[in-house]
């Protein structure tokens, strides 16, 4: 259910795991002393604290849930595609040459864009392009949200 939220940490450079399961045993096997879980299950959460665990419990909207992890994790809400993992499988990212890319991207993109990252985990590549507006639109809200200031629609 955090699926989202997973997949901007890891634009944000976080290390995020976000496991595809119903099951809560599998979840709390996962989990050791000095982790954070995000979660919106209240007992889940207090399992988690059981073993040892930070569980922090989300609110319902997606804006919300980003905010309070950035607080707890002391983001700045900023993309540094250094830092920035893979959203799909929180792999890290490396700068490619537009020749590796070379078929493997529309060829639009490649003429269009010079800079290129690749997953070292699954291989997806990646591009700053126009979708980095619309995320850099919902952090500059974001840190609106942060620091009590009302975002105004552009």
């Amino acid at each position: 259910m955090l699926g989202r939220l997973a997949r901007w940490l890891r634009i944000l450079g976080v290390d995020a795991i976000y496991l595809e399961t119903e099951s809560d045993e599998e979840i709390l096997g996962t989990l050791r002393r000095g982790d954070i879980l995000f979660t919106r299950d209240k007992a889940l959460a207090r399992r988690a604290e059981a073993k040892g665990v930070v569980a922090v419990r989300l609110p319902e909207t997606f804006e919300e849930q980003l905010l309070t992890a950035a607080r707890v994790l002391g983001l700045k809400l900023e993309v540094d595609m250094e830092k920035t993992r893979c959203p799909l499988c929180g792999g890290r990212l490396r700068r490619a040459e537009r020749a590796e890319v070379h078929g493997r991207v529309p060829e639009a993109v490649e003429k269009t864009y010079e800079e290129f990252y690749v997953c070292e985990r699954c291989g997806h590549i990646y591009w700053v392009g126009t979708h980095m507006r619309e995320i850099e639109s919902t952090l500059r809200k974001i840190r609106g949200m942060m620091h009590g200031v009302q975002a105004h629609p552009r």
